[in-house]
């Protein structure tokens, strides 16, 4: 009888995990929404403006958003995996946590962006000019899994002089 009661708890547990962790990435949607409106509107203000491509910006800063929101979303649909919310740590962590995943997706989004445009990486298209969607679908990949675009921007930290000694382990004590 108190095998059926822990199973009945964990499996309550996680479901309400997830369903708390959801409206965390939510907050953090509508938090990267009022912070992308806030820039959107400084940027319209009269000002020397360096940044000429803020379409692609922003589109890019919303697919990273939206790829870490469907990567969770997906993780979430698996049967099996029972291990992608501890809901016993609570549900102001568990909303906390899930806030920032949005976040991370649109950040990677955003810094992969300004690789590309900045030459750092370099990527062929077929066609002369790169186009919006090709930002948008690369920046979907960035948010929706973050060691791709790791993997990605490892490449740029490379060309930039950086070694790969973070990644090594630390040699044996004497």
């Amino acid at each position: 009888e108190l095998t059926k009661v822990e199973k009945y708890y964990d499996r309550a547990g996680e479901k309400t995990g997830r369903l708390i962790y959801f409206w965390g990435m939510m907050i953090g949607v509508l938090t990267l929404g009022a912070s992308g409106a806030l820039g959107a509107l400084l940027y319209a203000l009269p000002a020397d403006n360096t940044l000429h491509d803020t379409k692609n910006f922003f589109v890019c800063y919303a697919m990273g958003a939206v790829g870490a929101l469907v990567s969770v979303l997906t993780r979430m649909a698996q049967k099996g995996d029972d291990a992608f919310v501890d809901y016993e740590v609570g549900r102001p962590a568990l909303r906390r946590v899930g806030s920032f995943r949005p976040v991370i997706g649109a950040v990677f989004a955003v810094v992969l962006y300004f690789a590309l445009r900045s030459g750092l990486i370099t990527l062929t298209t077929g066609t002369t000019e790169t186009s919006t969607f090709f930002y948008a679908t690369l920046a979907f990949l960035a948010g929706f899994s973050e060691r791709w675009a790791r993997v990605l921007l490892g490449g740029a930290t490379k060309m930039l002089g950086g070694d790969d000694d973070d990644h090594q382990p630390p040699p044996p004590v004497p």
